[in-house]
C-alpha cells in the first residue's frame, strides 16, 4: 500500500521537527555565516558531484569496476573529498575558535595567517 499524502498530524509533526532543529542550530550557532558555510558545502558537493556520479555509474551499461566508470569515480571522488574536506575545516575552525583571514605582515604585503577572531579585528589595514 502506497501512501500519497500526509495527514495534518504528520505534516504538523514534521514541520515542528524542522522548526525545532532550525531553532536549536540558531541558538548554538548565532553566527549564521558559519552555518551557511557548512550547509552550502554539504549541499553543493552532494548535488554537484556525489548524486550525478552515483546516477552515472548506476545508469552505465558496465559494472562500477569497469575502467570507464573507475575513471569517473576517481575524478569525481577526488572532487568530493576536497569538497567535504572544506566542510571539515570549517567545523574545525568553529570548534577551535580560529579563523583564516588575511593579515598585514608590515612590509606592504598581505599574508594569510591563522588568527583568532579578535586578532584580525585589531589589524590596521591602512598600514599595508
Amino acid at each position: 500500500m502506497k501512501k500519497e499524502d500526509f495527514s495534518k498530524k504528520e505534516n504538523f509533526t514534521i514541520t515542528t521537527i524542522f522548526i525545532s532543529i532550525t531553532w536549536i542550530i540558531s541558538v548554538y550557532f548565532p553566527h549564521i555565516d558559519k552555518v551557511i558555510s557548512i550547509m552550502g558545502g554539504l549541499c553543493a558537493v552532494t548535488v554537484s558531484y556525489l548524486i550525478p556520479t552515483i546516477c552515472y555509474v548506476k545508469l552505465s551499461e558496465h559494472s562500477w569496476t569497469h575502467p570507464k566508470n573507475l575513471g569517473v569515480l576517481l575524478f569525481f571522488g577526488i572532487l568530493i573529498v576536497i569538497g567535504y574536506s572544506s566542510v571539515i575545516i570549517i567545523i574545525y575552525l568553529i570548534v577551535t575558535g580560529k579563523s583564516i583571514m588575511p593579515s598585514c605582515r608590515g612590509d606592504g604585503m598581505i599574508a594569510i595567517e591563522d588568527m583568532s577572531e579578535n586578532d584580525w579585528q585589531k589589524v590596521d589595514w591602512n598600514t599595508c
